[in-house]
């Protein structure tokens, strides 16, 4: 895939450009190495101009034939997915923030139609939010959205988890994209924290874990209980509570905190 120079410099939220693509290319790869399915990758360079760049030398495939195609577009900041269901011929959008699809989303969607030589149709938006977690800490929208698309990856689909800690998926993906860079990276992958599939070995222990974790996790949760529903503020037309917006710097001197960064360091690698 050659790639612009002047697009290497693109930075998000202390992600780098070629860390994003490691990144979504190393789900696509374990997803197709564990035979659970086939997904092409546009590399997140191809919307820093979506006017010049053909998308044809940004897109890569393990394989021919994918069931899905997935898009990230770079605004604002911060990352969303267009993915491509190439069997039902349906358009999902997705974004940590829940906010309206971007207007690079119609060249995305042009250029894979011309790609692909059919039509896509987009999901409704509301079904699709209502598949993503709340991010509470807007911040953290980077790592959330690698999360979602390890989930598209490995289930075919983004999943609503009853429980969702934006702080500690934040480390396991820094911790994952620190692995899957390393050039000595031989497809071993960290469990997600809410992971009940029997396809991806090693779970049991995460969850083991987390269970037993779960009081030291509650210290950050801790704040949410005294909530009044009347303290809800506008944050670029999301409601998010007040007491839930808070810096990492802040949740650190959280009592437990230590005890959670290390078991992020302990978690099992699945391999």
């Amino acid at each position: 895939m050659p790639h612009s120079s002047s697009t290497d410099l693109i930075t998000t939220n202390s992600i780098t450009a070629e860390q994003f693509d490691k990144f979504f290319y190393s789900c696509t790869k374990v997803a197709l190495t564990k035979n659970i399915r086939n997904v092409g990758i546009v590399s997140c360079k191809y919307s820093s101009n979506v006017y010049i760049n053909k998308i044809t030398d940004f897109i890569e495939f393990n394989k021919p034939n994918p069931s899905m195609i997935i898009v990230p577009l770079f605004h604002s900041g911060r990352i969303s997915l267009a993915v491509f269901f190439i069997g039902d011929k349906n358009i999902g959008y997705f974004d940590s923030l829940k906010q309206p699809p971007i207007y690079s989303l119609s060249f995305a969607k042009i250029a894979i139609e011309k790609y692909l030589n059919c039509k896509f149709t987009m999901e409704n938006q509301d079904f699709i939010n209502e598949t993503i977690n709340t991010n509470p800490i807007p911040e953290s929208a980077n790592f959330h959205i690698c999360r979602i698309a390890e989930e598209l990856c490995f289930h075919g689909r983004n999943k609503k988890f009853p429980e969702f800690h934006i702080i500690l998926e934040s480390q396991r993906i820094k911790k994952l994209i620190k692995i899957v860079t390393d050039i000595n990276w031989k497809g071993e992958w960290i469990a997600d924290l809410n992971t009940n599939n029997p396809q991806i070995p090693g779970s049991e222990n995460v969850r083991d874990e987390i269970a037993a974790l779960e009081s030291v996790v509650e210290a950050f949760d801790s704040d949410k209980n005294n909530i009044n529903d009347n303290t809800d503020v506008n944050h670029s037309n999301i409601y998010i509570p007040q007491t839930t917006i808070r810096s990492q710097s802040r949740d650190k001197d959280k009592p437990g905190t230590q005890d959670i960064l290390e078991f992020i360091d302990k978690m099992p690698k699945v391999s």
